[in-house]
């Protein structure tokens, strides 16, 4: 944790502010930690203490500083971060801050976004409005989509999701026989749904659909797929948007749907596009 702070408060006190960041780890650490980088932010005389930056306490800012919120900070907490809490942090961004240097507007868990609202989110940080900084955080970074991620400053908690290398193995060679014709959707969702829960399979989804993007677009892949010759690449050809359908399966999942029955409009879904 303090690695990530160091970074962050170094950032800062160099005034070479990223316009977004983003916290990688476990989500029970990241609303804490990025609430303390959000005062730190609206503070406008932050004092060095024992090796690190602490709020003032006393400027106009601090003072305003509440434990409901700040007039400058943007924060929508709940189960949910659809496309309409995207689209009222992009308004508030807009916004010239009231009493601090600059406005903070703080997004996550990610994996709670569906393909509307991350797209809205990536339009934004592609033309980041001037004077706000984007704090967003989520476990793991495979549940992100990587152009999101490009344009932020990544730093990471301990806690990252690790994925062993033998599933990452086995959900390539299923895709991979999905693809060739020699198991079924039904099959392979029958058998994905059995294995739901005991295994990172969506964490392997996302990295292997981040290869596909990788080898689509001439990048370098990651995972273990291009050591086994499987070229996921063409799934980005289609007409389905492979990360857009990951994110609505991982959706569906977390509101309890079926799992057989969301694994198998996925692959269908999927087929189709590639």
């Amino acid at each position: 944790m303090w690695n990530a702070s160091t970074k962050f408060e170094g950032d800062l006190q160099e005034g070479r502010l990223f316009h977004a960041y983003f916290l990688s780890g476990p989500e029970d650490q990241a609303p804490g930690l990025l609430e303390r980088w959000s005062h730190l932010l609206l503070c406008r005389d932050p004092q060095p203490a024992d090796g690190h930056l602490e709020p003032c306490g006393r400027c106009l800012s601090c003072q305003a500083y509440l434990p409901e919120g700040h007039p400058d900070s943007f924060w929508p907490r709940g189960s949910s971060l659809g496309v309409e809490e995207v689209r009222q942090a992009i308004q508030f961004a807009s916004y010239h801050p009231y009493v601090a240097p600059r406005r903070v507007v703080i997004l996550g868990p990610l994996r709670l976004m569906g393909a509307e609202a991350a797209n809205a989110l990536l339009k934004t940080l592609e033309e980041p409005p001037f004077g706000t900084v984007f704090l967003l955080y989520n476990q793991s970074r495979l549940e992100v989509l990587p152009t999101i991620l490009s344009r932020c400053r990544i730093l990471e908690l301990t806690g990252e999701v690790q994925v062993p290398p033998e599933v990452v193995e086995r959900v390539a060679r299923e895709l991979r026989e999905f693809r060739e014709g020699k198991v079924s959707a039904t099959q392979l969702a029958q058998r994905w749904a059995q294995s739901h829960g005991d295994q990172p399979l969506l964490e392997v989804l996302a990295l292997l659909l981040r290869d596909a993007l990788a080898l689509y677009t001439g990048g370098e892949p990651q995972a273990i797929s291009a050591a086994e010759g499987i070229d996921l690449g063409p799934l980005w050809k289609g007409a389905a948007d492979p990360w857009g359908l990951l994110l609505e399966l991982r959706r569906h999942l977390a509101f309890h749907v079926q799992a057989e029955n969301a694994f198998l409009q996925f692959l269908l879904r999927l087929e189709v596009g590639a």
